[in-house]
C-alpha cells in the first residue's frame, strides 16, 4: 500500500516548487519586457547607422582598407556570448553545439573570449583555450563593454588573429531564439548584408541625393574608424539579443516546468485520494468483520 504520509509530503514539496518556479517565470518576463524597449530603440538607431554607412559606401569603399589585411596563418578568435546562470532550457547547448561542430578539430588554432559564466565553464571543460572572460549584468550598460571594445581594437591593430567571429543567440520572438554568428574581422559588404537578412533588418532606402564628402584627417583613418564603429555596434547588438534570448528561454522553461508540476500534483492528489479511500474502506471492513466475529 502507498504511504499516505509520504504522498502528503511530496504534494507539499511540489506546491512549494511551483511557487519558486512561478517567481522565476515572473522575473524573467519582467526582465524580457525591459530589454525589449532597449532593443527597439537600438534597432532604430542601427537602421539609421546602416543608412549612413550605405551613403558613405557609395563614395568610398570602406571595406577595402589596409587595416583589414590579415595573416591567414594566425589564430582565430571566437567571442561567445552565453548565460551566467542556468535554467535557460537548451539555449546554451544549441550555441555550443554549433561552435563545436565548426571547430571541433582545431582547438590549438582557436582562442575563446567567453562572455558569460556558462560559456567559460563549458569551453574550459572542452579543453579550449579561454583567453579571457566577461560577465554582463541583466541591465546592460554600454560602458561595461568598453574593456571588450579596447581588447578587440588592440587585437585587430596588432593583427593577432586572422578572423574574429562573434557567436550569440539571436532573439526572434519569445518562442524562437537561434544560434547566430557574425564575422567581426575582417568585414565585408557581403557578410553585413547576409547578417541583416538573417536578423530581418531591411536595407535602408536612400532618402536624399548623394553629395560630395569631406574626409578628415585622411581616407585610411576614416575607414578604420568606421569599421571600429561597426564592430562595436554589432557587439552591443549581440549582447542585447543574447540577454533577451536568455530571459525568453528561461521564461518558457519555467512555464513548462510549472505546467509539469501541476500535472504531477494532479496525479499525486489522485493517488493520495485513492489511497485514503482504500484505507478507509479497509478500516470499515475490519470493523464490520470484528463486529461479525463478536456476534457469532
Amino acid at each position: 500500500m502507498v504511504n499516505i504520509k509520504q504522498l502528503k509530503s511530496k504534494i507539499a514539496t511540489i506546491k512549494s516548487l511551483q511557487k519558486i518556479i512561478g517567481a522565476l517565470e515572473v522575473a524573467s518576463t519582467a526582465k524580457l519586457h525591459k530589454l525589449k524597449n532597449q532593443t527597439v530603440f537600438f534597432k532604430e538607431f542601427f537602421y539609421e547607422f546602416l543608412y549612413v554607412l550605405n551613403y558613405v559606401q557609395k563614395q568610398i569603399d570602406i571595406f577595402d582598407s589596409a587595416f583589414q589585411q590579415v595573416d591567414d596563418n594566425a589564430k582565430r578568435l571566437l567571442v561567445v556570448i552565453s548565460t551566467d546562470k542556468g535554467l535557460a532550457g537548451g539555449s546554451n547547448a544549441n550555441l555550443f553545439k554549433r561552435i563545436v561542430q565548426s571547430y571541433g578539430t582545431r582547438k590549438d588554432k582557436v582562442d575563446i573570449l567567453a562572455i558569460g559564466k556558462k560559456g567559460k565553464e563549458f569551453f574550459e571543460r572542452n579543453g579550449r583555450n579561454v583567453i579571457a572572460s566577461l560577465q554582463i549584468k541583466d541591465k546592460i550598460i554600454a560602458g561595461e563593454l568598453v574593456e571588450l571594445y579596447n581588447f578587440l581594437r588592440n587585437a585587430t591593430d596588432e593583427k593577432q588573429y586572422s578572423r574574429i567571429k562573434i557567436y550569440f543567440n539571436f532573439f526572434k520572438n519569445a518562442l524562437v531564439q537561434r544560434p547566430t554568428r557574425f564575422s567581426l574581422f575582417p568585414l565585408n559588404q557581403e557578410n553585413l548584408d547576409a547578417f541583416n537578412e538573417e536578423i530581418e533588418l531591411k536595407t535602408p532606402i536612400n532618402r536624399r541625393e548623394y553629395r560630395e564628402m569631406i574626409i578628415e584627417p585622411d581616407e585610411e583613418t576614416y575607414k578604420e574608424t568606421i569599421i571600429q564603429e561597426i564592430i562595436e555596434n554589432m557587439i552591443y547588438y549581440s549582447v542585447v539579443n543574447a540577454k533577451m534570448s536568455e530571459h525568453a528561454a528561461r521564461m518558457i522553461a519555467m512555464k513548462n516546468s510549472k505546467d509539469n508540476c501541476k500535472e504531477l500534483e494532479t496525479k499525486l492528489n489522485s493517488t493520495y485520494n485513492k489511497s485514503r479511500q482504500m484505507k478507509i474502506t479497509q478500516e470499515i471492513s475490519e470493523i464490520v468483520g470484528t463486529k461479525s466475529a463478536i456476534e457469532q
